[in-house]
């Protein structure tokens, strides 16, 4: 993550009155925003690759070119 990302944080607070503070115990960090997104996608991605659905050999054929008719 980089500074000023968006996350949504999974944690247990703790207040220390006689100081005047708060502190936050953090046991989880996830992305929102297109990093999520993104982040799903780039998941998917590997899960395709993995099963071997991007191997040149499954590709079909180019298409036959159209010619172009002069009117």
């Amino acid at each position: 993550m980089t500074e000023g990302s968006r996350v949504i944080v999974h944690g247990r607070p703790t207040f220390y009155l006689n100081r005047g503070t708060l502190s936050l115990r953090v046991d989880e960090i996830r992305a929102v925003g297109i990093g999520q997104l993104l982040a799903r996608i780039e998941r998917v991605r590997r899960l395709l690759a993995a099963e071997g659905l991007f191997d040149k050999a499954r590709k079909p054929p180019a298409a036959v070119s159209c010619h172009a008719r002069s009117g």
